[in-house]
């Protein structure tokens, strides 16, 4: 119980943080796991919610009968399947030609790429490009509906870069203020964490440079990482 308490409320940080997750297979292991402790307690609604959950965020994945018993793959079957069934939605991905997308876990292809199958409810699109850093968005899908994302690049989108707001506004300008620093251990303390750790990277002449500071939840104390 406190096993499931405690990934529970990994799951909810990680719904909350996506855009900072690199690899979204690890929600749906979460929900896979608290599924499995779910059913071990004899609470199956629960664990069919969880279940459901995990196949949203990575329907191509099955379970292997030498690692789970077979009544737990066959429950799994189901829940993909009822989840599988759903009616699908449409994603237009528009972002600068040539970018890497991803959609949750699945490697979609180059940009800009129309996704025709996607599951109703909340998910995550990642934009990746050599050398540049990787962009965002959360999307909410709806059954037999298009959504158009368009990301910092696309053909036809303004290229100038919005200035960054809040704390990265705050980190990208040198500029970081006792209001971000209140933000920051709000955040914190809602993650039931002891500090927060930021930084920023830069490039010299001759060199990356690396800066990173950590706040202290208690009292709100700044110092620097080495």
């Amino acid at each position: 119980e406190r096993a499931a308490r405690t990934l529970k409320k990994a799951s909810q940080l990680l719904e909350d943080n996506g855009d900072a997750v690199s690899d979204l297979r690890l929600l749906s292991e979460i929900y896979l796991q608290l599924g499995v402790s779910y059913f071990r307690d004899g609470l199956e609604d629960e664990g069919d919610d969880m279940l459901t959950k995990a196949v949203h965020y990575d329907p191509a994945r099955k379970l292997d009968a030498a690692d789970y018993p077979p009544i737990f793959v066959r429950v799994f079957d189901r829940a993909r399947y009822n989840v599988l069934r759903r009616p699908r939605g449409r994603v237009e991905v528009r972002a600068r030609p040539g970018s890497q997308v991803l959609f949750d876990v699945r490697i979609l292809g180059q940009a800009p790429i129309v996704l025709t199958d996607a599951l109703p409810g909340r998910h995550w699109v990642r934009v990746e490009r050599a050398g540049e850093p990787p962009q965002v968005k959360k999307v909410r899908v709806r059954g037999k509906k298009t959504v158009l994302l368009e990301f910092e690049g696309a053909k036809g989108a303004d290229e100038a870069t919005s200035p960054a707001t809040g704390v990265l506004g705050a980190i990208a300008s040198n500029s970081v203020d006792a209001n971000n620093i209140k933000l920051l251990t709000k955040a914190g303390r809602k993650a039931g964490a002891k500090m927060v750790m930021i930084g920023g990277i830069y490039k010299t002449d001759t060199a990356y440079q690396i800066r990173s500071l950590y706040v202290k939840v208690s009292d709100g104390s700044v110092g620097r990482l080495a």
